[in-house]
């Protein structure tokens, strides 16, 4: 694999998209760790009215969500936009990604301080 600008501009698409999904990722266990809250919170009415069916259904979802949204990540497909793929290309190119790489792709501004 060849580092170029097209190349670190692909870099910067993808990691958008990786940080998009996995933002989702964890926005939805901030929305279950909340739904354990008030399931705790209100335990014995849910008890009382058989809610624990939809409490165990809701606590399935959500781990199998988890679990999709991780392993979408740690494979390396080559059709797929994924964090080890990401990972695995920045590796190859560790040596040609130096500074002056950097500097190419985003020139300093001509009021910019050193």
């Amino acid at each position: 694999m060849r580092l170029d600008n097209k190349t670190f501009q692909k870099w910067k698409e993808w990691a958008e998209i990786i940080k998009s999904d996995l933002q989702n990722i964890v926005d939805r266990q901030q929305i279950y760790r909340s739904f354990v809250e008030v399931f705790n919170a209100n335990l014995d009415h849910i008890i009382a009215n058989d809610g624990e069916i939809f409490c165990d259904f809701i606590r399935t979802c959500y781990g199998v969500q988890a679990a999709v949204g991780i392993r979408r990540h740690i494979k390396s497909d080559i059709q797929s936009i994924t964090l080890m793929r990401l990972l695995e290309q920045i590796r190859k190119c560790v040596t040609p990604f130096t500074y002056d790489f950097y500097l190419k792709c985003y020139p300093p501004e001509i009021d910019y301080v050193n």
